[in-house]
């Protein structure tokens, strides 16, 4: 089966042969192709090997470089060979300096070199984590964790290891284990207190917290982040922090509107007391459902059905209103039939505002417990087309 990264290559050998044109046959071409077919085959050593070749035998051919970098490509990041592929980078960059693949050949280069030190003792971490990284797709994810847990166990002191630590909270963060990924987050920024990732680690850390409704917790991460007059990582920090005093402005809006769904039922259920003058009375009158509720229920349960077809976390949002909807019907419509008939008019302003603000609280509680008041609030400020 084609794999993504596969995908990836052959659509940058198909870009290539276009670019080549309708040239005459040419045998550096053919061997690019067969070099091309060994990758969809996952032959990645013979692969790489064949393209090293074509660019040593012809190398003045316009494919060379992107030979080349193919292959180191293969060895970075599919043959866990570190050093190989930096040879390669390093040689594109030299032979090849107004080639297209220049650029990002420099840029390889130097994360490798980042992450195998300038002694080049990073390689075997470096070469053993690019193999976990490599096959996280095809085991299981709490293996992956563990032995690269033990990697940098292993190897405290190397280089690269601050980068590693944030992968492993990225991949917890991936699989929406928000707390694990805040603590991992704070960990590294705390173990890796000189390196250049402690800035994206406390950013992560503050993301994760917001995510997990941790407000303190996210500001203290935040504060906390040093931009070393960086324009670009004032911005960051800029933002996080706009962000932080909206998600903490939707917080206590969500305490207000709890508070008042609370009091609109609490009013609906004082206003049938009242009106049946017991308590087991008032059980009583809810049974059997009045009509609003036969009425209001299966449109209720065909409303939340759809919703789950739709956007993600539509569903139990609609439900937990639908819910409420037909809870606070039956609610007010047991409370208004106990009345005399004399008394129920004037009742029933309350019974209404009391329901519209119960039913509106717990919409907004929900749209904010499923992180669907953006996508509400979106086509309002834009229009529908958004």
């Amino acid at each position: 089966m084609l794999n993504r990264q596969n995908a990836k290559y052959l659509l940058v050998f198909g870009a290539l042969a276009v670019w080549a044109g309708d040239a005459a046959a040419d045998p550096i071409e053919d061997r690019f192709n067969d070099a091309a077919n060994k990758i969809g085959d996952e032959k990645y050593e013979e692969a790489a090997s064949e393209l090293e070749a074509l660019a040593g035998e012809a190398r003045d051919h316009r494919l060379a470089p992107e030979a080349l970098f193919t292959a180191a490509e293969l060895r970075e990041e599919r043959l866990a060979d570190p050093a190989a592929a930096l040879a390669l980078y390093q040689r594109i960059e030299k032979e090849y300096p107004d080639s297209r693949p220049a650029l990002a050949s420099a840029r390889r280069a130097e994360a490798i070199r980042k992450q195998i030190g300038e002694g080049h003792e990073g390689l075997e971490p470096q070469r053993r984590f690019t193999e976990i990284r490599e096959g996280f797709p095809d085991r299981p994810e709490a293996e992956t964790i563990a032995m690269t847990e033990a990697l940098l166990s292993e190897f405290p002191d190397w280089v690269g290891a601050p980068s590693v630590a944030l992968w492993l909270a990225e991949v917890d963060l991936r699989s929406g284990r928000f707390d694990s990924a805040m603590r991992r987050y704070a960990a590294a920024a705390e173990r890796y207190p000189e390196s250049a990732a402690r800035f994206d680690a406390l950013l992560g850390a503050g993301d994760a917290a917001l995510r997990i409704g941790r407000i303190s917790q996210a500001e203290d991460f935040y504060r906390r982040l040093e931009t070393g007059g960086d324009p670009g990582r004032e911005t960051l920090k800029r933002e996080a922090l706009h962000e932080l005093e909206r998600v903490r402005g939707r917080s206590r809006l969500g305490w207000l509107a709890g508070i008042l769904a609370l009091a609109g039922i609490l009013a609906l259920a004082a206003s049938l007391l009242v009106a049946t003058r017991s308590p087991r009375r008032a059980v009583r009158a809810l049974w059997p459902p009045p009509s609003e509720v036969l009425y209001l229920a299966p449109v209720a349960a065909v409303l939340s059905a759809a919703s789950y077809t739709g956007y993600a976390g539509l569903g139990p949002a609609v439900t937990w209103v639908s819910l409420t909807g037909t809870a606070v019907a039956w609610l007010s419509a047991a409370g208004l039939a106990a009345r005399p008939a004399g008394r129920r008019l004037a009742a029933v302003a309350g019974h209404v505002l009391a329901a519209a603000v119960v039913v509106a609280a717990v919409t907004y509680l929900a749209l904010l417990r499923y992180e669907l008041v953006d996508a509400v609030l979106e086509p309002l400020r834009y229009g529908p087309e958004r």
